[in-house]
C-alpha cells in the first residue's frame, strides 16, 4: 500500500506537493514556522525557471503568501499601539492619545451611553476626562491580544477637582476599574471601540451618590 502523506492547511497553501514525498510531515497545524521555514528553503536554494514549471508555480505562490504575510501588522503590535494611546494620557499628550485612529473612529463610553463618530470628538471625550481628573493616572493596565481586537483591563485613579458632566468638583480620589475593547483595521488603526466602567461606584467614590450598604 502506497504510504499516504499528511499535510497541514499551511503546507498545501505553501505548495509542498511536488510528486515526491514532502520533507515536512504534519498532522495537526502546529507547523507552520516550520513550514514557512521549508518554503523560504525552497526559494532560496533554487532558482525558480530551473524547476519544473509545476514546481516552480508553487515555489512562486509560496513567495507571494510568505510577502503578504510579512505586509499584514503583528497582533501584539496592536497592543503595543493601544499601551502607547494609554501612556501618551497618563503624559497628557492628547494628539499622541489619538494618533494612530482612524478620522472617522467609532466609540462608545458605555456607562454614559456617549457616541463619538471622529477621532475629534473622541479627543475632546479624553480631554474632559483629564480636566475632571487633573492628576488621573491609568494604572495596572493588563492587555488580551486578540488579533485585531484589544481588550484592555485597567484602573484609573485621580483626585476630582473639575466638574463631571454637570457635578461640580468634589475633591475625592476615585479608584475605578475599566474595560476597552478596541478594533484594529489592517493597517494597525483603531477603527472602533468602547469603555465599560461602574458609574454608580464612580459618583458614590466622589460625594454624588449614596454609599451602598450591604444586601441593599
Amino acid at each position: 500500500m502506497k504510504k499516504k502523506y499528511l499535510l497541514n492547511p499551511y503546507e498545501e497553501r505553501l505548495g509542498f506537493l511536488t510528486g515526491g514525498p514532502p520533507n515536512r510531515i504534519a498532522i495537526k497545524g502546529d507547523l507552520l514556522p516550520v513550514a514557512l521555514q521549508t518554503a523560504l528553503q525552497l526559494a532560496v536554494r533554487f532558482e525558480v525557471d530551473q524547476l519544473p514549471i509545476s514546481v516552480s508555480r508553487r515555489i512562486v505562490g509560496a513567495q507571494q503568501f510568505l510577502s503578504k504575510a510579512r505586509r499584514r501588522p503583528m497582533a501584539s503590535k496592536n497592543v503595543d499601539t493601544l499601551r502607547a494611546a494609554h501612556e501618551s494620557w497618563n503624559r497628557r499628550n492628547f494628539d499622541g492619545t489619538v494618533s494612530t485612529m482612524t478620522e472617522n473612529v467609532s466609540y462608545t463610553d458605555h456607562a454614559r451611553n456617549l457616541r463619538f463618530k471622529s477621532r475629534s470628538e473622541f479627543k475632546d471625550w479624553v480631554i474632559a476626562w483629564a480636566k475632571t481628573f487633573s492628576d488621573g493616572k491609568i494604572t495596572n493596565p493588563r492587555y488580551l491580544d486578540a488579533g485585531d481586537t484589544v481588550i484592555a483591563e485597567f484602573t484609573v485613579e485621580g483626585t476630582n477637582d473639575g466638574p463631571f458632566g454637570s457635578f461640580a468638583p468634589s475633591g475625592r480620589r476615585m479608584s475605578l476599574p475599566f474595560c476597552e475593547i478596541c478594533k484594529f483595521d489592517a493597517s494597525g488603526r483603531v477603527i472602533s471601540g468602547g469603555a465599560y466602567y461602574d458609574q454608580l461606584t464612580l459618583l458614590t467614590q466622589l460625594g454624588h451618590a449614596p454609599t451602598r450598604t450591604a444586601g441593599a
